[in-house]
Formats: C-alpha cells, sequence, structure tokens
C-alpha cells in the first residue's frame, strides 16, 4: 500500500521535531510520539507511562507518569519564554524524602532550579506557574529523588512566549508556518522559495546587514528582493532562488545578519531543496544486521550509511516487491506481501508479531529526500533471513519427571515463587511487547484472545474497550488470594489475555469453559450459552481452547496450597457453574500449542523468569487430577474424580427489571418456587460487589452505590440456579 505523508517524513527526515515554537502545549496523548520540541525519559523504572485512573489528570484521559529517580519530561523551544504552566500531583501520603524540580537551560547541558517540591507537592491534580528567563531555551520537569510508594503525575504543560521587546527581534515564517532559527526548511522543486521577515521588537527598526548562503550547494542560491529595514511590528517578503543545479538533492545553509537585540544577529537556516523531480539517489548500499532473535521478538540494525534513511520491510515469504520513487510508505502498511517495520532515520528496530520456529525474510532499501521528492536504490538493497526458535526450556526441569509421586509439589516449587509483574503493567509488558502491533496512523492493534476483535488504539493501551481477562477467574480463586488484582495469581502473566470487555470479558465472566449445544450470545469467534448438560458455559474459538486449558492448569499448578485450594471444578462454591477438567484436557490434547502460543511462553518466561510446565510438556496434564490436586501415576486423563463430571444444578431462567438500571432491580425468582435463594453480583473481573438472601417471587436489590458497568447476577439454590446480565449505564 503506498501513502503520500509529506508532514510526517518531513519531520523523520529533517529534525525538525527538535524545537518547538512558542507557545508549545502538550496535553500528554500518544507519550510514544512527543509532538515537536517535546521529549522525555520514562524508562528508568518498568511500568506505566501514564496515570488513567481519575484524579490523577487534568484533561483526558490521561496524564505523565514519573515513577524513577532521573525520570523527566523537556522542551526544547525556540524564542523567549516567559510563564509555563502545568498541572501536578503526587500520591496521598507523606512523601518524605520526594523532589521534584522545574529547570531551566539555555544550552541543554547546565541546568538552573527554577522551583524546587520536597515534601511538598500536591496531593490532588493542581495547577501550577514558573518564571523563565528570556535567554532560556529549555525547560525540563524532572523526578529528582523517587520515595518508594510515591509518584509524579503531570498533565496540560504550556510554555507561553514573552510579549514583545522594545529592541528589535527577527522572525521567518514559511507562509504562516515559523522557521525556526537553526532549523530547516524544506520548500519543494519549484526554483523560487518566499519566506516572510518579520520584526517582533516595538521600538527600533530591524536592519537587515546581508544574507549569505554556505554548503555543498551553496552557488545555486540567490536571494531576490531581501529587504534592507523593517520597522517595528513590521514584515517584508523575499524570495530564495534555485538555480542551475544538477538534478537531485540541494543543501545549503542561509544566515541572516542583523541588528537582532534579542541573540539572534546570526539567524541560520538549513535549506534542503530539490533540483528536478526528485533527491539525489543513495550511491551505497544500506546494511543490516539480526541484532536480537528470540522466539516472541526479532530486533534488526538498519543503517543507510552515506545515504539519509532507510526502508524496512518483513515477510514469510521472500521479498521480491520493491518501493517506487516518490512514495512514502508508512509503517504498519504493506508494499505487496512485505509489511514496513520503519521508514526514516538509522537504528536499532523491534520486528513485531514474531511468531515461534517462523522463517522471517527482511529486506532494506537506502533513500534520499522527503515527501514526492523521495529517491530510492532499487537496486542496493540488502535481503535476508533468520528463523526463530521454538520452546527453549533447557534444563529447566531437571529433576522433574511425571512419574515421580513428588511431580505435583515439584512444579510447584519450580514455578513458584517467580518475578511479578503488576496486573497494572500488564499493557506496558504483555501488550506493548508481545500483543499488540503496528498499523498506519501511529496506531496499534490488539486482538481479543476469545473473539479475535481487532482494537485499534494510539499507545498507551487504555483498558476501556478492552480488558485483561484471567482464564481462571478471580471469584474462582480462594479469598482473599484472589480478592486483589495485584496479588500474584491475580497477575500473573500467564494466566491474563486481552480481552473485548463488554463483549467478550463481561459475557463470559466467570462460567466455565465447554463446547456448547445452545448458542444464546455470540460475537465473532466467541460463544455463549448452554453445554449438553444444560449448564451455562463460554465457547472460544479452536485457536484459543488449548491455550486457556493450560493457563487453567498452570494456575492450579502454581498456586494450590491446602489452605488455599486452587482446583477444578473451583473450590469457591458460591459459583454456580464448575468447570470440568476433562473439558479442558479434552482441549489440552485436541490443540496442541501454536507457533503462537509457544511465542507467548517465552516472552512470559522471559519476564517472569518461570514457565509453564503444560506448554512444554502437554500430556503432564493427564498426570494430575485436578479436582483434587492429586497424583495419576498412570497418566490416564480418563482416571479423575468423578465429582468433575457433574453440575449438580438445574439451570433456571430469571429476569430483572429495570435494565438498564441505575438505583435499584427487580429480580423474578418465582422459578425458584418457595426456595430460599441466595443472589450474587460480580463485576467483570469476578469480584463479588453485592450479595442477598430472597424468598417468594421476587426480591429487590440496591445498587445506587456501584459504579457504572456491566455486571453478572446469580441466583441459587443447592440444585439450580440462574444468571442474567445487569447494566448500569
Amino acid at each position: 500500500m503506498k501513502k503520500t505523508i509529506f508532514s510526517a517524513l518531513m519531520l523523520i527526515c529533517t529534525g525538525l521535531f527538535g524545537q518547538a515554537s512558542l507557545p508549545a502545549s502538550w496535553d500528554m496523548s500518544n507519550v510514544t510520539t512527543p509532538p515537536t520540541g517535546w521529549s522525555h525519559k520514562l524508562d528508568i523504572v518498568a511500568g506505566n507511562l501514564t496515570y488513567t485512573s481519575a484524579g490523577f489528570f487534568n484533561s483526558a484521559p490521561q496524564s505523565l507518569r514519573l515513577d524513577g529517580s532521573g525520570e523527566y519530561l523537556l522542551l526544547y523551544y525556540s524564542g523567549r519564554a516567559d510563564t509555563v504552566e502545568y498541572y501536578v500531583r503526587t500520591n496521598p501520603g507523606t512523601d518524605a524524602g520526594t523532589v521534584f524540580n522545574i529547570e531551566e537551560s539555555t544550552d541543554g547541558t547546565t541546568w538552573t532550579n527554577v522551583r524546587n517540591y520536597t515534601k511538598s507537592l500536591p496531593q490532588t491534580i493542581t495547577k501550577h506557574m514558573v518564571r523563565l528567563k528570556s535567554s532560556s531555551r529549555y525547560v525540563r520537569f524532572i523526578y529528582t529523588t523517587k520515595v518508594t510508594g510515591f509518584n509524579v503525575a503531570l498533565d496540560d504543560v504550556v510554555v507561553k512566549p514573552a510579549g514583545p521587546s522594545a529592541s528589535p527581534e527577527i522572525l521567518v515564517f514559511d507562509g504562516s508556518n515559523p522557521v525556526i532559527n537553526g532549523g530547516n526548511f524544506l520548500p519543494g522543486n519549484s526554483g523560487l522559495f518566499p519566506l516572510t521577515l518579520k520584526n517582533n521588537g516595538t521600538g527600533d527598526s530591524l536592519k537587515i546587514d546581508s544574507i549569505r548562503f554556505s554548503g555543498a550547494a551553496a552557488q545555486y542560491f540567490k536571494v531576490g528582493g531581501a529587504p534592507k529595514s523593517i520597522a517595528s511590528a513590521g514584515q517584508s517578503n523575499m524570495l530564495i532562488q534555485l538555480s542551475g543545479a544538477p538534478a537531485g538533492s540541494a543543501k545549503a545553509t542561509m544566515k541572516i545578519y542583523s541588528n537582532d537585540g534579542v541573540g539572534n544577529q546570526i539567524y541560520s537556516i538549513n535549506i534542503y531543496a530539490i533540483s528536478g523531480s526528485y533527491a539525489t539517489e543513495p550511491n551505497t548500499s544500506p546494511s543490516l544486521n539480526f541484532a536480537t532473535v528470540r522466539a516472541w521478538q526479532i530486533k534488526v540494525d538498519a543503517a543507510a550509511n552515506t545515504a539519509e534513511n532507510v526502508l524496512v520491510l518483513v515477510s514469510k515469504d521472500s521479498i521480491t516487491e520493491s518501493p517506487a520513487d516518490g512514495a512514502t510508505y508508512e509503517k504498519g502498511s504493506y508494499l505487496g506481501k512485505a509489511r514496513v517495520v520503519t521508514s526514516g532515520a538509522s537504528g536499532n528496530f523491534r520486528i513485531d508479531r514474531i511468531l515461534a520456529n517462523t522463517k522471517y525474510y527482511v529486506k532494506v532499501f537506502a533513500w534520499n529526500g522527503y515527501g514526492n521528492f523521495i529517491n530510492y536504490n532499487q537496486s542496493g538493497y540488502v535481503l535476508d533471513k533468520v528463523t526463530t526458535p521454538g520452546l527453549n526450556a533447557g534444563t529447566y526441569y531437571t529433576g522433574i519427571t511425571p512419574a515421580d509421586t513428588a511431580f505435583i509439589a515439584k512444579i510447584r516449587a519450580k514455578v513458584r515463587p517467580h518475578f511479578q509483574i503488576y496486573y497494572s503493567n500488564f499493557g506496558a509488558t504483555m501488550v506493548e511487547d508481545f500483543e499488540a502491533y503496528d498499523t498506519t496512523g501511529g496506531k496499534r492493534v490488539l486482538t481479543c484472545n476469545y473473539t479475535g476483535y481487532k482494537h485499534l488504539f494510539v499507545p498507551p493501551i487504555i483498558w476501556d474497550t478492552m480488558s485483561r481477562e484471567h482464564a481462571y477467574p478471580q471469584s474462582w480463586m480462594p479469598i482473599p488470594t484472589g480478592s486483589a488484582t495485584d496479588s500474584a495469581c491475580g497477575s500473573d502473566l500467564f494466566s491474563l489475555f486481552p480481552v473485548n470487555q463488554n463483549k467478550a470479558n463481561a459475557v463470559r465472566s466467570n462460567v466455565p469453559y465447554n463446547n456448547l449445544k445452545t448458542v444464546t450470545f455470540q460475537f465473532m469467534e466467541g460463544k455463549y450459552g448452554m453445554d449438553s448438560t444444560g449448564a451455562l458455559a463460554y465457547e472460544p474459538p479452536d485457536r484459543t481452547k488449548g491455550m486457556v486449558a493450560r493457563a487453567c492448569f498452570y494456575t492450579c499448578a502454581t498456586y494450590h496450597t491446602d489452605a488455599k485450594p486452587f482446583t477444578l471444578p473451583t473450590y469457591n462454591q458460591l459459583i454456580n457453574d464448575k468447570q470440568q477438567q476433562s473439558v479442558l484436557k479434552r482441549w489440552n490434547n485436541q490443540f496442541p500449542p501454536t507457533k503462537y502460543e509457544m511465542a507467548r511462553q517465552e516472552y512470559a518466561a522471559f519476564k517472569q523468569n518461570n514457565r509453564n510446565p503444560f506448554i512444554d510438556n502437554p500430556g503432564w496434564a493427564c498426570y494430575i487430577d485436578f479436582s483434587n490436586m492429586k497424583h495419576i501415576p498412570s497418566g490416564d486423563c480418563s482416571k479423575v474424580s468423578s465429582s468433575t463430571q457433574k453440575i449438580g444444578r438445574n439451570t433456571l431462567q430469571i429476569n430483572t427489571l429495570p435494565n438498564p438500571a441505575t438505583h435499584k432491580i427487580t429480580v423474578d425468582i418465582g422459578a425458584f418456587g418457595s426456595q430460599n435463594v441466595e443472589l450474587l453480583m460480580m463485576d467483570i473481573t469476578g469480584n463479588i460487589v453485592l450479595e442477598a438472601k430472597a424468598g417468594g417471587k421476587s426480591a429487590e436489590l440496591n445498587i445506587s452505590a456501584l459504579p457504572s458497568g456491566v455486571y453478572m447476577l446469580y441466583a441459587y439454590t443447592p440444585n439450580a440456579h440462574a444468571a442474567v446480565k445487569v447494566v448500569k449505564p
């Protein structure tokens, strides 16, 4: 797919991102691609880059999160600044020892403190203001000293310009766009390039002494109509002419000498013009090196060498395609069957959407120019291939054999404890590093594990349309172990999967997996309904059935103890439907680990320093009776406790009115007859939010204290049960 993107490419190939013109502002949206002039360092402590919780931002949906000593936000700007406005807060509590500074600099090297926060950061998002010196060109917000338990939220930063001074001050514009001192001007190939000179001073006239060119193509540039004097607050136009240059790139530096009284007596502009149709074609080939090759990741070093930029393509098939001169290819788009990894300056690039044990071809082209004037070296490309490794357990399971009577205990000792990745960091790790992949428009794609739904988002991921689903639901976990998402069992990467919140997570809730006989709700590949016994169940697509089964086996083997049982069926007797291990063992056998699951295993193992034994050894599941976590010496999957084959309750129908509802709902429980009925409401993560008992024909529940969302209401007796979805808008 071709797409010409002049403005975006201009930023990549010329470095216009280096300096912002004033006023400059940023609301902290899309933190992975800051606006012109803005940059940050947020990788000192692994974790989220933003705050999305209410109370931690001024303007939705997020603020910048500084959570490590030395992390900062920086702006490099052109012109004279006056004030900086910003919103800031820290966590509630006594932040003894916390130091957060606002600093300014003229050169980006020597910094002067403007405002110091020592144990004085506000604990609600609050607007503050500081004043900058007119000579400064940098302002930095830096978390100087981090204290455990305290982070800084920063939002809506605005740097305002100083008013005009009496002294003459030169400003240069390309139409309405400022051309900053030391910046770049890309006029294209028209041959005549108009620029406007302005005097921003309020007193004396601006005197233009001379305009001179230097650089490789200096001899081909001339200035016509340059003014000698510009009155205060006045402006004048001039023309730059390119004539007689050979076809290709024409680069020169233009310096305007004046009596500017605020420090810009020599105003320098880098001109990159085009003579003819295209920039000069690169005369050397690029280089390619596979820096990292893992089951879940490939990183390449691609260098343009003497050229300006590189185009990097990847495909599972040998790449025969070549780019067309004058066309730009956006990251995440396709050129034939090949996907664009990057198009821009040399560097180290991560190729996403990687599978284990798979051959990939990578092709690199060098190019010069910008916009419609790009010129590729189509013949001097580099093409290479690499095969990712498969599962690599190495000696991890040394000393563990399934026939051993201590088999289950040895598995738990091997995989637990491990390095914990917190639930709140699932997006920054599993999503950004593995699950999501690039598409066009600066967006990424995250696929729902249950339905195949593809969610488009601008990083970082905001958990609204998508959520983090526990294959072994939290409500199955023995409370209080599973009551908090940031407990070890609640945040384990092997147990969590990205899914659509309303069409998958809220629908599945905590009902068991099974093949369905009757489908009552379906969204794409995910199905909800009743199995052959009449029990409520959820059926994911075949491609993920084995994966969720092995995730459930892992959760039980890792976290089960006699005091806190993790079993199949679930230990939690409040849950009316129980997961049959025979279903999961059948899926485990029918659907062995895919190349995707193998890659996911290696990524999670890399982050947590442990492995899921049932991905490396699917047959090991047959040596465990998951109903009581006892060893099965024969490894016969059919030999399990009979309790796993029984549901034990009839399925009934109930209704609620009104639904959706904001305050109270009336639950029709007449189907249960005269029995006393237990009522249980859970949120989409499986946490119990409301409990009640009732008898008779109906029951009234007050839900006014619950936040807006989707809930599952369960009604059950010893021999019958029912469920209904409740929506609170």
